[in-house]
């Protein structure tokens, strides 16, 4: 996956300075493009999804969202 984000133009590898058995990766300018249009998408169905829901009910499914991430 990583190398098909390289020859995308996503990523860029380097090796690392102090650990020549890491390579380090950092997004291109294309590759953070590319992650703020995902953001927007994904905040569009975020809202989407959340449009039924009341104020109180988006509050608890994110109270409970947070709660799961914590715990794995």
């Amino acid at each position: 996956m990583t190398d098909a984000m390289e020859q995308r133009g996503i990523v860029e590898r380097a090796a690392d300075a102090t650990d020549r058995r890491r390579n380090l990766l950092s997004l291109t300018r294309s590759g953070r493009s590319l992650l703020s249009r995902a953001e927007r998408l994904a905040q569009g169905v975020e809202a989407e999804m959340l449009a039924a829901l009341s104020v109180a009910e988006r509050q608890t499914i994110r109270r409970l969202l947070r709660r799961m991430l914590d715990v794995g």
